[in-house]
């Protein structure tokens, strides 16, 4: 790598990666090299005849991305005015190479401020008609059918209710792909992935931030609460973001909060697998953040209603809406441990290491992370 700013960038972004997985916050040095990427950056701009290079570019979607991260929306805007403004020297986002990881790279931090902002995104990506669509792998299952049909019928919807289960679909089957890599023998790449599961992403934000959805009626919080949850499954299980980041915090909070202003009783009721899994999401996003007890609780006193009482009991009762084994790795111990507590019982949840074909330093957590 002879581009020092992407040099110091790569490194800030490793390094926070780093220190997450182990539970801290960021070191010093995570800001020292986020002041040298500027610092050469803003060299770099100089010389480069009004046209930025992809270096330039890529350094900017790494700080955009640091921001992300930390939650810092007023950062993440000042970055992301700064990258839509370097793109535009190009040409627009079209100039950048479709499978360059400088193009991958900008676009997922554009989708993920677009989370942080809940603004929409700002580049919009053409879909190729030989792409891959996950949402049409397979005849959808006799639950997903039933559930585009209640969705359809409580709310009267019938387009967002379709589109809403497109997305479960395709994230249904995306996790059972990922799933599957648990038990290979041999890591196997999947060189369409991260586009795949970045125009979910896209899809999701279109869901969220659509005025019906927004209006707050409680008939159609069920959308806004699916959606929100989506995103935690993509950023901890799809794109393996370590957890205790301060993104996490951000979203938990989010998602407490409409949950707090709906009817849970009634929405578990006609929702039982999917406000299940909700809880779920939110349960396992909000390690380590002010919110965790509050989702262990909550999540455990859904449990006791329906019957379900440890690990297995909760992934049975799961299996046909959406569940993957990465739902009980080491790194989830403590929101696990926290549902037992809740529900007075001892052990029951057990978690499991997985095996070195997927992303092992993210889930299988180190041993003061585990306990």
């Amino acid at each position: 790598m002879t581009d020092p700013a992407l040099l110091h960038a790569t490194l800030l972004f490793s390094a926070w990666q780093l220190v997450a997985l182990q539970g801290k916050p960021p070191p010093p040095v995570v800001m020292y090299h986020k002041a040298e990427s500027i610092r050469w950056l803003n060299k770099s701009l100089m010389k480069t005849n009004n046209v930025a290079t992809d270096a330039s570019i890529a350094v900017v979607a790494c700080l955009t991305m640091f921001e992300n991260l930390a939650a810092n929306a007023p950062g993440v805007k000042v970055h992301m005015d700064g990258l839509e403004a370097l793109i535009k020297t190009r040409g627009g986002i079209q100039a950048l190479l479709v499978h360059s990881l400088t193009r991958k790279f900008v676009t997922w931090a554009d989708v993920l401020a677009a989370n942080v902002m809940e603004t929409q995104p700002r580049f919009k990506l053409h879909i190729q008609d030989d792409e891959e669509r996950p949402e049409d792998w397979g005849l959808y299952s006799s639950l997903a059918m039933l559930y585009e049909a209640k969705l359809f019928h409580l709310t009267g919807l019938q387009d967002l209710s379709r589109e809403t289960m497109r997305v479960y679909w395709a994230i249904h089957n995306l996790s059972s792909l990922k799933d599957s890599a648990i038990h290979l023998t041999r890591k196997v790449e999947f060189p369409s992935w991260s586009d795949m599961v970045e125009r979910i992403e896209r899809r999701v934000v279109a869901l969220l931030l659509s005025e019906v959805v927004r209006s707050g009626k409680p008939r159609l919080s069920i959308f806004m609460l699916f959606a929100n949850a989506i995103i935690f499954h993509i950023n901890m299980f799809m794109r393996d973001l370590p957890r205790v980041l301060p993104l996490y915090n951000l979203l938990s909070g989010r998602l407490r909060v409409n949950l707090e202003s709906v009817d849970l009783v009634y929405l578990h009721k006609e929702y039982p697998e999917m406000v299940l899994w909700i809880l779920l999401m939110g349960g396992l996003g909000s390690s380590g953040t002010p919110n965790s007890l509050w989702y262990a609780k909550l999540f455990a006193e859904i449990c006791i209603s329906s019957g379900l009482r440890g690990g297995n009991a909760i992934s049975h009762a799961l299996a046909g809406f959406l569940w993957t084994e990465l739902y009980r790795t080491p790194v989830t111990i403590g929101f696990w441990s926290d549902v037992a507590r809740a529900q007075g019982i001892e052990g029951g949840y057990d978690v499991r290491k997985l095996t070195a074909h997927v992303s092992v330093a993210v889930f299988n957590a180190p041993p003061d992370m585990s306990e």
